[in-house]
């Protein structure tokens, strides 16, 4: 799985709960392959997607990053609402310059 086609899904932010097999479809229209191939790959791989996703949530609280996914299931999936507002910030901070990350570090010094 290519969290990179994850993220391009689910950045607009349009529902919280999906439903899982219409998640893998959508995963695999968006690699390029027609509706009823999608719909194939879908439906005989759910259970090894649940169980990626799982996996990866696990390794992500293990490290204490956010992941896409909150949780999975073979019927639902729940996306972290978290996880786009965190890689912003996180995004903001790399792009921050050193004067400016010192001014917001210290707000009441005159420097």
């Amino acid at each position: 799985m290519d969290n990179n086609i994850l993220e391009k899904m689910f950045c607009n932010g349009q529902s919280d709960k999906l439903n899982t097999e219409q998640c893998l479809t959508s995963y695999y229209k968006t690699q390029g392959l027609n509706i009823f191939k999608s719909a194939e790959l879908a439906q005989s791989n759910i259970v090894n997607f649940v169980e990626f996703i799982n996996k990866s949530i696990t390794d992500s609280q293990t490290q204490n990053i956010p992941y896409i996914f909150s949780f999975a299931t073979k019927e639902i999936v729940i996306i972290n609402n978290n996880y786009f507002k965190i890689k912003k910030i996180h995004s903001n901070l790399l792009k921050m310059d050193w004067r400016d990350f010192k001014h917001y570090s210290y707000p009441n010094v005159g420097i």
